[in-house]
Parts: structure tokens; C-alpha cells; sequence
């Protein structure tokens, strides 16, 4: 069951398919921000993924 809910467990943030692309939403996203707002791009190796769907630097 685990691996259903939570299919990259070492990653900071799910992969949603929307349609054509895909949107990465943190798994500790703000309930009150939509899917769309996300980004279709991953972030990368020294990036992370706000709650609100921002890219920003892990630094």
C-alpha cells in the first residue's frame, strides 16, 4: 500500500499526470494552491519545490 501512496519515497515531491505533461507538487503542498499551479518541469539537484509551487534553491 505504501508504494501506491508514496511511489518515490526519496524524493521530495510526487510526479501528477495532467493530460499531456506532467505536474511535481511536494508532498507538503498547500492544500489551497491548484495542481496547475505547480510546475511541469522537475527541479533540479540543488532546487526544491515550496509549498505554493515556487523553484527555488535548496541553499
Amino acid at each position: 500500500m505504501r508504494s501506491v501512496l508514496y511511489p518515490y519515497p526519496n524524493q521530495s515531491y510526487a510526479e501528477i499526470a495532467h493530460g499531456d505533461h506532467t505536474h511535481y507538487v511536494p508532498k507538503d503542498r498547500n492544500d489551497n494552491v491548484p495542481v496547475s499551479n505547480f510546475p511541469t518541469q522537475e527541479p533540479g539537484p540543488d532546487e526544491r519545490i515550496t509549498p505554493d509551487g515556487d523553484i527555488i534553491s535548496k541553499k
